[in-house]
């Protein structure tokens, strides 16, 4: 997507002056404003108002929209993408929000869409599978060697909340490591304490449906 010179709102004017960088599809949108810390402080979006606010300036021909490869070959067809997290697409699906394809991260938000009519249990398909990784900043300050490290009451971590798949994984994970003679059954509750949030980090992880784990 392109911008065209416009005088637009607040939030508006903030997508547009994006765009005005470069042309951006509404996903690379969305990883901008979450990892620009002055724009996170102030703006929190969620994916589904975000394509909302672009189609409306597109509508108002504010910016463009160019076909992009795969599209051009099957005219006609838009794609709209809605990246919360899978219990809030699930909820969305159950109330009736419209939806021709369902992809979650777990197999329960998968059976809620099933119980809720929307979804043919015999349509569903693993397409992708993922593994839990560690993420640290790339001069490593705390010093982390190994899984052990993640229990120091020096650290400070971030996981996204039970209810989302990957933090109920993550928990599982934690959980089971402790049953390691090496880390010992206190490793869990040891990690789970060093989960806190600056105020930047709680808004752009709230974004996407995170929270911290309070002390």
């Amino acid at each position: 997507m392109s911008p065209r010179p416009s005088l637009p709102l607040t939030h508006e004017y903030t997508l547009l002056g994006l765009l005005q960088q470069h042309p951006m599809h509404g996903y690379d949108l969305d990883k901008e404003i979450a990892t620009r810390e002055g724009i996170a402080l102030i703006w929190s979006i969620t994916q589904s108002r975000l394509y909302a606010l672009l189609d409306k300036l597109e509508t108002q021909g504010m910016l463009t929209s160019t076909l992009v490869p795969g599209e051009a070959q099957n005219p006609g067809i838009s794609v709209t993408f809605n990246f919360a997290n899978s219990q809030q697409l699930a909820q969305q699906l159950a109330e009736g929000a419209p939806a021709d394809l369902f992809a979650s991260a777990n197999p329960k938000q998968m059976e809620v869409a099933v119980g809720a009519g929307r979804v043919d249990e015999a349509a569903i398909q693993t397409v992708a599978r993922n593994r839990l990784v560690v993420i640290y900043p790339e001069d490593n300050p705390a010093g982390l060697q190994g899984l052990e490290d993640l229990a120091r009451p020096d650290l400070k971590l971030v996981m996204t909340a039970k209810e989302v798949p990957v933090g109920q994984y993550s928990r599982e994970f934690l959980e089971k490591a402790g049953q390691e003679p090496a880390l010992g059954p206190s490793f869990q509750q040891a990690v789970l304490k060093n989960f806190v949030l600056s105020p930047t980090g709680q808004k752009i992880l709230a974004k996407y449906g995170f929270m911290p784990v309070q002390k």
